[in-house]
């Protein structure tokens, strides 16, 4: 127990350094969690809630109508069997961290739906930089 709580103490002081990736450190402690977090949050009620993929690719988007060719990335993507929904969860550590670019793009992404995600992530394992996911 005592090296848990060490490894929590550095997290919280290292988070004040400006280059500190706390987000990326935190994960394996939230991870646990996370769906039943998001159960109770959303008020889903669905027991078989599920971590899919976590840093999700979403097209990045400036609006509706223009697409641009970079990605952003979803902190985690689960799935609602119950509800039949698939829920994008960018996590914040940094209330400064949150934009209205970003802000658009996940909602744009939610508007063009599961198939278009699918068919965008097919496309982001086909390219050559990223062999690793195949």
């Amino acid at each position: 127990m005592i090296n848990f709580i060490n490894s929590l103490n550095y997290l919280k002081t290292f988070r004040q350094l400006p280059t500190y990736q706390f987000e990326r450190r935190i994960d394996a402690f939230i991870l646990p969690y996370l769906e039943q977090v998001i159960n109770t949050e959303l008020e889903l009620n669905d027991k078989n809630l599920k971590l899919v993929y976590p840093e999700f690719p979403l097209k990045r988007t400036n609006n509706i109508e223009k697409i641009d060719r970079q990605s952003e990335y979803a902190d985690y993507l689960l799935w609602s069997p119950l509800e039949n929904k698939i829920i994008l969860v960018e996590f914040k550590t940094d209330i400064k961290s949150i934009n209205q670019t970003q802000f658009n793009t996940y909602n744009n992404n939610c508007k063009y739906g599961w198939e278009n995600l699918i068919r965008y992530y097919i496309d982001k394992i086909n390219d050559k930089n990223w062999r690793k996911f195949i």
